[in-house]
Order: structure tokens, then sequence, then C-alpha cells
């Protein structure tokens, strides 16, 4: 079975004031990697201090990179029509929906199947 893990990063939680800094995008068929796409994107403002705490990414890094209505195309070309996965999945694909990158494939977050398959563990992120 073919599918797509996805991440993104942000400058900000929310959609309507943050951007999209970096996208990564791995094809698996299994277990095995059959092909990836990453790129960095250049936000429309500074990335804060906290952002790039968090993501390491900095503004020097995104200064000559696409904008995401360069590469949302390829980015859709990638995914096809395959099932997405990713942890907290819905704020990712929701914050590309949001920049206009919409799908309507399937998709399967993996914090929710953390927290139905092991309930009791202090905490479900990635970590």
């Amino acid at each position: 079975m073919k599918y797509i893990c996805l991440d993104i990063e942000t400058t900000d939680l929310d959609p309507a004031t943050g951007d999209i800094i970096e996208v990564a995008a791995i094809k698996f068929e299994g277990d095995k990697i059959i092909d990836e796409f990453s790129t960095l994107l250049k936000p429309n403002h500074e990335i804060s201090k906290i952002a790039k705490a968090v993501t390491g990414i900095t503004d020097e890094m995104v200064a000559k990179a696409p904008e995401l209505s360069e590469m949302s195309d390829d980015l859709k070309k990638f995914v096809g029509d395959l099932p997405v996965v990713g942890h907290n999945i819905d704020f990712d694909l929701g914050f590309l929906e949001a920049k206009g990158v919409k799908w309507a494939n399937k998709r399967y977050d993996t914090w929710k199947l953390a927290t139905i398959l092991l309930p009791a563990l202090g905490s479900h992120s990635l970590e």
C-alpha cells in the first residue's frame, strides 16, 4: 500500500496570522521510502523568535525560498490521491487548506491513534 507522511512547519498556530515555512512529505510503499518532497517556503513576514526556536528555521534560510503558491501544484502532484498520514494531521492539512492547497484524500492521524491505542501514556507527542 502506498501512502504519504506529511509535516509542515509554520510561523504561527493560526492560519489567519501565520505562514507555512516548510513542507516535507515522504511517499512510502509499505515500510519502504519510494520518494521524498521537501522545501522551505518564504513567509509574508519575519519569523518570530518563538517560531525560530521551535522549528530551527531562520529568516536567512527562507530568504530565497519559493512562496507556497509557487510550489503548491508540485506538492499536489506529489501527494496525488494517496492517503496522508501525520501527527495531528488535521492541523497540517487544515493549515494548507486555509492557504488554498486542498485535498479530498483520506487522512490518518497518528496522534489520534496513539490516544486510542495507548490511553495510559502520559504524553502522545512525537517524542
